[in-house]
């Protein structure tokens, strides 16, 4: 009899109960010990995509290289539509705060150029008020 590769309980065989296996180590593991749900390993499934155990992810996290190529990003996300309108919610709010930021940013600058412009003017002020003192003085000697 098999055992859950987590909780390391035997896994029943009753038809309408799945279990996750690995990819890689191909062990089985009950689906609520690895936080899928059966729509979430029947998506996998249908995808044909493998599904892998922590353990077999930070393996291969760890002998991956920097100069391994990334793979392509999936075509296709598999989540729940819930988690989806989340993501969503998610998405939208980073993409408010970028544009935000990107507005804050083009404000800086056109303050920043404003502020340099002053300090050019007050250099020259500052320079021009020198060679007058230093007229008035040679004068006054």
């Amino acid at each position: 009899m098999a055992k859950c590769g987590k909780c390391n309980v035997i896994l029943t065989r009753a038809p309408n109960v799945t279990h996750a296996r690995c990819g890689k180590c191909n062990l089985l593991f009950h689906l609520e010990c690895v936080g899928l749900t059966p729509a979430d390993w029947s998506t996998l499934k249908d995808l044909n995509k493998a599904w892998f155990c922590n353990a077999c992810n930070k393996e291969m996290r760890v002998a991956r290289t920097d100069s391994t190529p990334a793979s392509p990003a999936p075509t296709k996300v598999v989540t729940s539509g819930g988690e989806m309108s989340t993501l969503n919610e998610v998405l939208k709010a980073i993409q408010n705060n970028t544009s935000a930021l990107n507005n804050f940013i083009e404000s800086q600058k056109v303050q920043n150029a404003d502020i340099l412009k002053s300090l050019d003017d007050c250099h020259t002020s500052i320079q021009e008020n020198t060679t007058t003192v230093n007229v008035l003085q040679s004068d006054s000697q």
